[in-house]
């Protein structure tokens, strides 16, 4: 996930602090192919990244889809990132205000 991060906040700052709206926008520039979830061995971040509108285009929030990390205690779509650049707040965990994002 911090890979994915990091290309994220590179593409946010070439492109007026916006985030992409998918993941495919960050290859190959960014992001040489999206990482795999270490526990599937599969692309689980894609469809777990959501960017909200253009009314909010600081927002996203990345999970790792699915219920992969049952074995480690946490419940489906976690682990989470939820970031809004605008006031620089990043929450990582399991808590995420994702309820706070409608998309």
């Amino acid at each position: 996930m911090n890979e994915i991060c990091t290309a994220r906040d590179r593409f946010s700052a070439d492109n007026a602090g916006r985030y992409p709206t998918s993941l495919r926008q960050l290859s190959p520039l960014y992001l040489r192919c999206v990482p795999t979830c270490p526990a599937t061995g599969r692309d689980t971040y894609s469809t777990g990244y959501t960017s909200a509108s253009d009314s909010f285009p600081s927002v996203c929030t990345l999970v790792c889809h699915g219920q992969n990390h049952a074995d480690a205690g946490l419940p489906a779509d976690r682990p989470l990132l939820w970031t809004n650049s605008c006031y620089g707040i990043t929450r990582w965990g399991h808590d995420a205000p994702m309820g706070l994002i409608a998309l």
